[in-house]
C-alpha cells in the first residue's frame, strides 16, 4: 500500500513541483510588497522570506486533499529522528509541557507527542510570529 502511495505522490510531485515553487515564490513577494517597512539587511529579508514560506506550505497541507494524509502517515511512525527537534518546535508552538515529554523528565515522548500533529498543528505553524522583541 505504502509503496503504491509513494509512486503516486513521485508522479504528483513531478507533475506539481514547478508550478508549486513559482506560487511559492510569488506569494513570498506579495508578502514582502505588503511590508510596512521592508528589511534592508539580507539577514532580515530571509528572515522574513522564510517565515513566508513556511505560512505557504503550511497553508498548502490545509488545503491540498493529496497531502493532509501526509501527517496521518507521520503519525504511524513508532520512533522518529531528530525528537528534540519536535520538542522544541511543539515548545514554540505552545503546547504544554505534560503533552510533549515523559512525565517528570525532559525526555521528548513520542507516543503523546504524535497526538498533536493535526490540522491545529499546522494553523499554529502558519499563525507563528518568527520576528519580535526576543
Amino acid at each position: 500500500m505504502r509503496i503504491a502511495s509513494n509512486r503516486a505522490d513521485k508522479e504528483w510531485i513531478a507533475e506539481n513541483l514547478d508550478k508549486l515553487k513559482d506560487e511559492e515564490d510569488k506569494y513570498v513577494e506579495e508578502q514582502m510588497n505588503l511590508l510596512e517597512t521592508p528589511p534592508t539587511e539580507d539577514d532580515d529579508k530571509a528572515i522574513w522570506q522564510s517565515k513566508f514560506r513556511l505560512q505557504f506550505q503550511a497553508q498548502l497541507f490545509l488545503d491540498e486533499e493529496k497531502l493532509k494524509p501526509r501527517l496521518e502517515e507521520v503519525k504511524e511512525y513508532k520512533v522518529v529522528k531528530y525528537g528534540r527537534f519536535l520538542q522544541g518546535l511543539l515548545y514554540l508552538l505552545g503546547y504544554p509541557k505534560d503533552r510533549v515529554v515523559e512525565a517528570g523528565t525532559q525526555k521528548f515522548f513520542w507516543k503523546t507527542a504524535k497526538t498533536l500533529l493535526d490540522e491545529e498543528f499546522v494553523e499554529k505553524l502558519i499563525a507563528f510570529e518568527t520576528i519580535g522583541p526576543k
